[in-house]
């Protein structure tokens, strides 16, 4: 009885808390690069390359190696994660970066961190830097941070001549205190609905509300993502395209590497890839 009040109580009560890691797949040593990780890439005529890749490095762990190649004009990649925000964080990050080009071409990498919903270049460097090498920063309590982001830049100023720039990543690491984790009770009931609430094995997500009000929905391109206090991604489940109502899916209370979660407050957010689409965080409770 004295454990269920306890839960009850954190069900209605959120507190700021530090995070020990908001990066998911920080090491990339076990689990495919694009585990928690997305990228972009542009090239322009020529034989061009602008792809992340994962390899074992000779002198390194496992770590993501990002490479953009261009014989002509240029091409770029970038490779980054969303986080929640948070404030006070120590970013950190051990890399290397070798450049495999003419006197003809150039390449250039980056760093970026999100601040106050705007991209910072913390670091820059031009040329080769082929050791291992640490870099980090504290942010203070009025910077939000909610993005880090590496990238590459390759160009060729004479066709033909190549540019090949490849950036090895590994042991992303950023702490902080989440901000903005809480359950939205505006018109909450009116979109996602779950039960049992608390649970203790397993709970069913309806988003057949959701389904009535916005028959254009794409499921394909939405997922349900699951929170601890903490702001830390949990769980991903991703949902299907389906044209029928109403859709359930069904969460096993068990995070990304199958171990089930301990008992506690979890918050469950309907996301969508693409798009500015936002609807309400839900709040239950593992007992």
């Amino acid at each position: 009885m004295r454990n269920a009040l306890i839960l009850l109580c954190l069900a209605y009560f959120v507190v700021p808390a530090v995070a020990e890691n908001l990066i998911i797949n920080p090491g990339f040593d076990e689990t495919p690069w694009d585990t928690g990780w997305s990228w972009k890439g542009w090239s322009e005529e020529g034989i061009s390359i602008a792809i992340p890749d994962t390899e074992r490095y000779y002198t390194s762990p496992r770590s993501c190696m990002l490479r953009a190649m261009t014989s002509w004009r240029g091409a770029y990649i970038d490779l980054f994660q969303e986080i929640q925000p948070a404030v006070s964080c120590t970013c950190r990050v051990y890399f290397q970066n070798r450049s495999y080009n003419s006197m003809y071409a150039c390449t250039e990498y980056r760093i970026y961190v999100k601040v106050n919903n705007d991209y910072q270049t913390e670091w820059v460097c031009e040329g080769d830097n082929p050791v291992w090498t640490k870099w980090e920063k504290i942010y203070t309590s009025s910077d939000t941070i909610s993005s880090i982001e590496f990238g590459i830049i390759a160009g060729s100023g004479l066709h033909g001549f190549t540019a090949d720039g490849n950036f090895w990543i590994d042991d992303v690491y950023i702490s902080g205190i989440v901000v903005g984790i809480e359950e939205d009770i505006s018109n909450n009931n009116d979109f996602l609905e779950v039960y049992p609430n608390p649970f203790r094995e397993r709970t069913v997500i309806s988003l057949e509300c959701i389904n009535r009000v916005d028959a254009a929905v794409t499921w394909s391109q939405h997922s349900i993502n699951i929170y601890d206090l903490t702001g830390r991604l949990i769980r991903t489940i991703p949902l299907p395209s389906s044209p029928f109502t109403p859709l359930k899916v069904v969460w096993d209370g068990k995070d990304r590497q199958g171990n089930e979660v301990l008992s506690g407050v979890y918050f469950i957010r309907l996301e969508i890839t693409s798009g500015t689409i936002s609807y309400p965080t839900k709040k239950l409770v593992k007992f």
